[in-house]
């Protein structure tokens, strides 16, 4: 396991790290999807309740698409982390309504 010194907090952890060229743990990385949905959910839910589901289903697998895109073509932690943090999105938008359709 790895010291933090100097650190106080999750961003302060972070910078620690990569000033020290730690990489980042991948239970980090994977937990990205479950904060995402617990943060978005609500939001997204009362976004989509303006849209027809068929339009909800296609614009929810477009997100998906460049969030895959974008994890396909990621080097950097942080990239990754928006990239899953976008197929999230994406995810929780298509979904729900696919039931509804």
């Amino acid at each position: 396991m790895y010291a933090f010194p100097q650190a106080t907090g999750a961003a302060d952890i972070l910078q620690q790290m990569a000033a020290d060229r730690v990489q980042i743990p991948q239970e980090w990385l994977i937990n990205i999807n479950p904060i995402s949905i617990s943060l978005l959910t609500v939001f997204v839910s009362y976004v989509l309740g303006f849209f027809a589901p068929l339009t909800a289903i296609i614009i929810g697998m477009i997100i998906s698409s460049i969030g895959i895109a974008m994890l396909a073509s990621a080097h950097l932690g942080g990239l990754i982390l928006v990239a899953v943090a976008v197929f999230t999105v994406g995810e929780m938008t298509c979904s729900p309504k696919k039931m509804e359709y």
